[in-house]
């Protein structure tokens, strides 16, 4: 195996533990958290690219609107979960939902660390572990190659 293959397997296995790990928060609606991970590997750097909002947010800084708002998010939320809403339309406690966290951010109690329960020292050990062994493999073949043929 190269380094690269190494990395890319060990960085799915991640994929898998964090979409575990996000199955039984208990916080799925859309879905679109375990869709939105994914990894790149090459150059022997692997990179793992997802979604964040499952760790919360703050209050809002600046005024450019994301895509889709957050109130638009919120909404989906709603009819993803399903909520049902007495006395106020889905759109409008949207609304409220999302100029709250807007002007507040959300509760940093109720965060879903999920990297941080996933990725843990043990567990990057490991991975460097196991690109380390490979690594010193693959020099060993090319030491062993290289005076094989009397280079």
């Amino acid at each position: 195996m190269t380094i690269d293959e190494i990395l890319n397997t060990e960085m799915l296995k991640l994929v898998d533990e964090i979409t575990e790990v996000y199955e039984q928060s208990g916080r799925k609606a859309s879905g679109q958290f375990a869709e939105g991970l994914s990894v790149e590997t090459k150059n022997n750097t692997s990179v793992l690219k997802g979604y964040t909002y499952l760790a919360g947010r703050g209050k809002t800084r600046n005024r450019s609107a994301s895509s889709p708002t957050l109130q638009e998010a919120i909404l989906q939320w709603i009819k993803d979960k399903p909520i049902v809403l007495k006395d106020i339309s889905e759109k409008s406690f949207a609304y409220i939902v999302a100029r709250n966290i807007h002007k507040r951010g959300t509760d940093p109690s109720r965060w879903l660390k999920i990297y941080e329960q996933v990725l843990t020292e043990e567990r990057i050990q490991e991975i460097i572990n196991n690109v380390s062994n490979e690594s010193l493999s693959i020099f060993v073949d090319d030491i062993t190659l290289t005076l094989k043929k009397g280079v």
